[in-house]
């Protein structure tokens, strides 16, 4: 059995090599301010640059099963007690829903603790 093999053809495009990004070093400064920045953007984005910062802080939402992923206490197992009772221990002012993930806000947990002192759970 004999296998045909032919070169490529010579007017077939050829694929274009890749670009490769440079990653930040150590010592690199930015000195690009939004003014230049915006200089060749359109009116959202230069809406956008001057925007001040929210005021509004962000909190990080982290699932409930990996949850020991960021913090050693309480495992997953105390925590979806906390959520299972959570209408009569407070805890729902901890848990957000979107469909059937629950998320943990990081931040409200750690407020929730001070506010309880561990008192009810």
């Amino acid at each position: 059995m004999a296998f045909l093999i032919s070169a490529p053809a010579a007017d077939l495009p050829q694929p274009k090599p890749r670009r490769t990004a440079r990653l930040p070093q150590t010592g690199d400064t930015h000195s690009t301010t939004s003014a230049q920045l915006a200089e060749g953007c359109d009116v959202k984005a230069k809406a956008l640059l001057n925007t001040p910062p929210s005021t509004t802080p962000h909190t990080r939402l982290i699932p409930l099963t990996d949850w020991n992923q960021y913090h050693a206490w309480p495992p997953i197992g105390g925590l979806r007690h906390l959520v299972f009772f959570e209408r009569t221990n407070g805890f729902d002012k901890v848990v957000r829903r979107v469909g059937r993930r629950v998320l943990i806000d990081e931040a409200s947990f750690f407020a929730w603790v001070d506010s309880n002192n561990g008192s009810a759970a």
